[in-house]
């Protein structure tokens, strides 16, 4: 990829990252440098996920489109044409971000598409751990990761 390509694909992971899931984002830039754009692709591939559950009316458009990112981790391929989805294929291509949680990261959100409000806290804490848990230990795992 061109070095301004490769520029502008990291300017819209960043700004994904900021527009969806700022708090994560403003935290991967106090992280370690070798671990920040990762970081930030994480941030910017769960916001965009949390984005979608909160965005549609219809469960099924937002099934469509968690569907449509729960296959490009699938087919593990750059090049997309989404730069968020190509910054967390080549995070599972490295080795940085397992396949298997971010896709359960996926349905998490699908799940929550279809979901009555939490009545409880016994019904909301299961939903919390498997999204935004699931992130915090993705994250944590990354950082993990740099340490050993």
């Amino acid at each position: 990829m061109p070095a301004d390509a490769t520029h502008a694909a990291s300017q819209a992971v960043r700004e994904a990252a900021r527009a969806h899931d700022r708090d994560r984002y403003l935290a991967a830039l106090l992280a370690p440098r070798s671990s920040r754009d990762d970081l930030i692709a994480l941030a910017a591939f769960s916001g965009e996920m949390a984005h979608v559950a909160r965005s549609v009316r219809e469960p099924m458009i937002g099934e469509i489109r968690l569907q449509w990112w729960w296959d490009a981790l699938e087919r593990g391929e750059p090049g997309s044409g989404h730069p968020v989805a190509d910054a967390a294929i080549d995070l599972v291509r490295r080795g940085r971000l397992d396949k298997g949680e971010a896709q359960a990261l996926i349905d998490a959100y699908r799940d929550d598409l279809h979901a009555e409000p939490a009545s409880s806290d016994r019904t909301l804490a299961p939903r919390i751990a498997a999204t935004e848990g699931r992130q915090f230990r993705l994250a944590g795992a990354l950082l993990a990761a740099e340490h050993r």
